[in-house]
């Protein structure tokens, strides 16, 4: 991927970036600058970054791990200063994370195409529409990508609870 590929890829992602790192840094400034420090690390590592629908996938975790330790190194700066400006952690935050957990353990058993759509939806809390208009695909099938989603988490947490009821 080239300069220009970056440059496609800010355009095309940064709003998604950014949203996500505002959920999981609950800081509109350092969404931001975690939002531009994400794209100069994809300049860093261009070819890393799928060409295919992957993209997205390995944008949002390339965010995610960077969210992560940013969070761990505001946990420790925290134990030396006061840190003022951050808002408070809310637990709809918690409850996105624990929502990313489960949509990644749920990748591997699903239909490639269906990815995607579930990342958007249930992780960074977008609307169909959203989703729709992000990745091309239109309303309903975002619906159909994501009932299929669903009937596959139910069947995961249905075996897993199954295996935890003693005989």
């Amino acid at each position: 991927m080239t300069e220009t590929g970056v440059s496609a890829l800010y355009n095309r992602y940064r709003a998604i970036i950014y949203r996500r790192c505002r959920l999981m840094l609950g800081n509109r400034v350092a969404a931001e600058d975690a939002t531009q420090e994400i794209f100069l690390k994809v300049m860093e590592h261009l070819d890393k970054v799928p060409n295919s629908d992957d993209g997205l996938l390995w944008l949002h975790r390339v965010t995610t791990n960077h969210c992560l330790n940013e969070l761990r190194y505001a946990k420790r700066r925290a134990h030396t200063h006061s840190i003022n400006d951050q808002e408070p952690a809310s637990s709809s935050g918690e409850t996105r994370l624990a929502n990313r957990d489960l949509v990644q353990r749920m990748m591997a058993r699903v239909p490639r195409r269906t990815r995607v759509s579930a990342w958007l939806r249930h992780v960074d809390g977008m609307t169909h529409s959203e989703v729709g208009r992000t990745i091309g695909l239109s309303r309903r099938t975002i619906f159909k990508h994501l009932a299929e989603f669903q009937e596959a988490a139910r069947n995961f947490l249905h075996v897993r609870g199954d295996e935890r009821r003693p005989r």
